[in-house]
């Protein structure tokens, strides 16, 4: 009888504590309960330490993504963590948990190569510009500033046909292969690749007169592949002085890409019947023109255009080629959109004079003041430069965009020892582009970065172009911006050993942040 009294006095008290201990568990799941999170996280969080004198603390599944402290670590793709909260009341815990993803560097963020520094204009800004139509986020955003990822590589699916089945002959100074490779590229169909086998290729007249004299044109769909840049080697030879002629000599080209999409060319190198006794007497003198040594070169090596408002030109691939001896541009893109150049060199320009002589690259729009082709077939927008090396000293300008071009981004393309800027916005209007991580050594008189120009038809570079992370060494200037140039984003750059280190001169609304300037020699002047 004693025992079960003495359970029968137990028994309320154990009910008042266990009263007690759902009290507090309803007290701390409701303060837990009070805490929320988005699902995807992208920058650090606060993780509340105490609630109404509840005491909480945090554990984190995976802290090198997000700490128990709520910093975010950048991550390459997005990664869900288990955020666990512990909350305590005496001797009474409850636990909660909350599952987050953790936004990596998505294409928004990672596919300009611009990290952790976003930047769109202000519509009202924009609107002020005779070229806006609608473009307000810089690189390869689209209009709603969400990631523009057309650009698509063309692969061989289909045949492997070798030039040298059509006839080509290799290291024949005194054979023209320029029927051979066309007839070999007439018979490609889309998906088909048209192979060059080591040797050097010699080409004396041309196929297409018109808008380019050129000794190739590639068809839609069709690859032109090479065994390697230094291997296979198409030399240009003209023999009717069409090079130096005023009716040809500013438009003879090796390859045109013209009115057409979607092929890659690669592993080929293009050169001519020069050698460096062509080149420019005087590597400094930006006035005086070769005519002598442009007799022997053609104005360029690659074009990819578009010239039919029905027309487009887009996904045109160059990859690992080699070009020297060119009197224009080593490769020009002139109204093309997500096209690519990648890994590449370009050197010895027998041209670096007045007109347009002496780049390694040129991104063009279709002309001086054409607003009314922005955001239309014959828009020039979207392009890709990345890992491309242009070596001087007989090259003037490494890579120049010109005449309202959009959109573009220039990724860890090196520039050395140019005449004038490295990279150019040459004062036409060009807008929204990002250069990022880009390298220039020695600009002997221009600039690592230069936007806005002198000239005729020369003012102010257009809204929104970006340069981050780039290192300008050794050059006269690190970064101009000039002529009226407004809206310019200069982030995080490193200017090393430059007389003069970022010279703004009419340069409204520029904004830098967290530049680097190593061993200035004049300083900097704003």
């Amino acid at each position: 009888m004693k025992r079960v009294v003495v359970l029968f006095l137990l028994f309320p008290l154990l009910f008042a504590c266990s009263s007690r201990e759902q009290e507090k568990e309803i007290v701390l799941q409701e303060i837990l309960n009070s805490i929320a999170f988005p699902v995807y996280i992208e920058e650090d969080i606060s993780l509340p330490e105490e609630i109404d004198g509840i005491r909480i603390e945090w554990e984190s599944s995976n802290e090198e993504v997000i700490s128990s402290t709520g910093k975010v670590m950048a991550k390459e793709s997005d990664t869900s963590v288990e955020l666990k909260a512990i909350a305590s009341l005496e001797e009474q815990k409850f636990e909660k948990i909350f599952n987050v993803i953790v936004k990596g560097n998505s294409p928004l963020q990672s596919i300009n190569y611009t990290k952790d520094y976003r930047f769109s204009m202000e519509e009202a800004n924009a609107k002020k510009y005779p070229y806006y139509k609608g473009y307000l986020y810089p690189g390869l955003r689209d209009k709603d500033g969400q990631e523009h990822l057309a650009f698509k590589e063309n692969h061989t699916i289909g045949k492997s046909i070798n030039v040298r089945l059509f006839g080509a002959r290799p290291n024949d100074i005194a054979f023209d292969n320029t029927l051979a490779f066309q007839n070999a590229i007439a018979s490609a169909k889309p998906g088909d690749e048209v192979f060059v086998p080591r040797g050097k290729y010699y080409f004396k007249t041309a196929i297409v007169t018109s808008p380019y004299y050129a000794h190739l044109r590639l068809a839609s769909g069709v690859n032109f592949r090479g065994e390697g840049k230094d291997q296979s080697i198409l030399i240009s030879d003209f023999q009717k002085g069409e090079n130096g002629s005023k009716a040809y000599g500013k438009k003879t080209a090796t390859l045109v890409c013209g009115n057409m999409s979607n092929s890659t060319i690669s592993d080929l190198g293009f050169s001519a019947t020069a050698d460096d006794s062509c080149l420019p007497k005087d590597m400094n003198d930006t006035k005086s023109n070769n005519p002598e040594g442009n007799q022997h070169a053609p104005a360029f090596g690659i074009v990819v255009y578009n010239t039919s408002i029905q027309g487009l030109t887009e996904n045109i691939y160059i990859q690992n080629v080699y070009i020297e001896y060119f009197q224009y541009d080593g490769i020009r893109l002139y109204c093309t959109r997500n096209c690519k150049i990648a890994n590449s060199v370009i050197t010895k320009a027998t041209d670096i004079g007045g007109g347009g002589a002496g780049y390694g690259i040129e991104i063009r729009g279709y002309g001086h003041e054409y607003f009314q082709y922005i955001d239309t077939r014959l828009d020039s927008c979207y392009n890709i430069v990345e890992e491309v090396e242009v070596i001087g000293p007989y090259i003037r300008h490494g890579i120049i965009l010109s005449y309202m071009t959009n959109n573009n981004l220039f990724y860890k393309n090196k520039v050395l020892d140019s005449a004038d800027d490295a990279f150019d916005v040459h004062g036409q209007d060009e807008f929204l582009n990002v250069f990022s991580q880009n390298y220039a050594k020695c600009s002997r008189r221009g600039a690592g970065l230069g936007l806005g120009n002198t000239g005729s038809t020369h003012d102010e570079s257009g809204y929104g172009n970006i340069a981050y992370e780039n290192h300008f060494i050794g050059c006269k200037y690190g970064i101009t911006v000039a002529r009226g140039t407004k809206y310019t984003q200069l982030i995080k750059n490193k200017i090393e050993e430059c007389s003069y280190t970022i010279y703004i001169n009419d340069g409204p609304y520029t904004v830098q942040k967290d530049n680097i300037i190593i061993s200035k020699k004049k300083g900097m002047i704003e």
